[in-house]
């Protein structure tokens, strides 16, 4: 999954972060900053419950084991309730519209594209409007490839 997120408002920021699947129980994820300069960049590793972030290269334990469903929905998920409704587009997908007005001027506004026949989903989009102005976007895009695991010869003989 890679998402990026703008922030508009303010000191504008723009972030990107990609989190890839890479084995049962391993994960890497990516974060970049842009904005403001200069570029930072972020690289977490997390085998079973131990990750290790560089920089500034230290490892430590974490309280849950890798789980890629669990990182993509604590980064796209929304931080306050909202309200669900659920419809399909031209190809048949599943869309499920996120909204909450946040204050009187502001309102957030999501969807999410799941594909019909895997499940799976496709699409992410999220921003938050004040007084009509876009002050916060994010969008992600979902990619699947096929994980094949070989085990070294000695392995399969057990």
């Amino acid at each position: 999954m890679i998402e990026h997120l703008e922030v508009h408002a303010g000191t504008p920021r723009s972030v990107t972060s990609e989190i890839r699947y890479q084995a049962p129980n391993r994960l890497q994820t990516l974060v970049t900053q842009r904005l403001p300069p200069p570029t930072i960049k972020l690289t977490q590793v997390q085998i079973g419950s131990r990750q290790c972030q560089t920089p500034p290269g230290v490892c430590f334990k974490t309280p849950q084991a890798a789980d890629p469903a669990h990182a993509v929905r604590a980064l796209l998920g929304p931080a306050l309730p909202v309200t669900y409704h659920t419809t399909t587009n031209q190809a048949g997908h599943l869309i499920i519209l996120l909204t909450k007005q946040t204050s009187k001027n502001s309102h957030y506004l999501a969807e999410l594209e799941i594909d019909a026949k895997t499940g799976l989903p496709l699409t992410f989009t999220s921003s938050v409007e004040q007084n009509g102005t876009k002050i916060i976007t994010q969008t992600a895009t979902f990619t699947y490839a096929p994980l094949s695991i070989s085990l070294p010869p000695a392995a399969a003989r057990r």
